[in-house]
């Protein structure tokens, strides 16, 4: 009784007491207690995880409960040595569906997010932007060596143009072919 053991006779009993009684009759071993709590401790852990804890199977007060089932088949009598006490008014309170901005850890979180997302959307118009500085310094660069390519052979044309000229007025004729 309020963590400690008393020892009782039944038949002494009048009505005036409000007790329980559990037997432990057919509830199986220890090791088969650890090992279904194990499962449930699982399950609401999961649960937990993926719906938070305002969803409509498990409370965190239940998942509490159920860590102090696991001390107390350990063998512990006590399981508030190891795990706080969860009223019922702390378990509604917990089990109320969060608003959003409220979590600051949620909040540090969406800032980071936002943070990266706009670092990325930068890096990626910086990119688009030295794509196309880069595109254009080598398009502007084929413009520019075309243009000294044709200068380069229109002058060898003009060249070639007044050697035969000069041949021409030389009185030099044969073979003499004017390209054009």
């Amino acid at each position: 009784m309020r963590g400690k053991y008393v020892p009782m006779d039944p038949r002494m009993w009048s009505n005036q007491y409000d007790v329980n009684i559990a037997v432990g009759l057919g509830t199986g071993s220890q090791q088969q207690q650890m090992a279904m709590l194990s499962m449930i401790l699982s399950k609401q852990e999961q649960i937990l995880q993926q719906f938070g804890p305002a969803n409509p199977l498990v409370t965190v007060g239940q998942y509490r409960e159920t860590l102090g089932r696991m001390i107390e088949a350990a063998g512990f009598k006590d399981s508030a040595m190891f795990f706080k006490p969860i009223t019922p008014e702390i378990d509604a309170q917990l089990s109320q569906p969060q608003e959003p901005g409220q979590d600051p850890a949620m909040q540090a979180m969406m800032a980071q997010a936002q943070a990266q997302i706009q670092i990325a959307q930068q890096k990626a118009q910086a990119d688009i932007q030295l794509a196309r500085e880069k595109a254009a310094a080598e398009l502007q660069l084929e413009r520019e060596k075309a243009a000294a390519e044709l200068q380069r052979r229109q002058q060898e044309f003009e060249a070639e143009v007044q050697l035969k000229a000069a041949k021409v007025g030389a009185g030099i004729t044969s073979n003499i072919q004017i390209p054009g």
